[in-house]
């Protein structure tokens, strides 16, 4: 409804934007050598490491798209 939802939205989408930006960055890249591996050749404080980001970039887009919708 005017400027005001146009801020709120664009707001959402630059978090949206960040969130995917993280899952290309720390979730494909490991996640696809892990399997074609099948081993974890990366340094080992870096396993946890990277599920967390890979877990909350994904809780973060639901849950953006979630607002979306239901703002919307």
């Amino acid at each position: 409804f005017g400027k005001r939802s146009a801020k709120n939205f664009r707001k959402f989408l630059i978090n949206l934007a960040v969130s995917d930006i993280l899952v290309g960055v720390f979730s494909v890249p490991f996640t696809y050598t892990d399997f074609m591996l099948g081993r974890w050749i990366f340094p080992f404080w870096l396993c946890p490491f990277a599920q967390f980001v890979q877990i909350l970039s994904v809780f973060v887009t639901a849950f953006t798209l979630t607002i979306i919708g239901i703002e919307r």
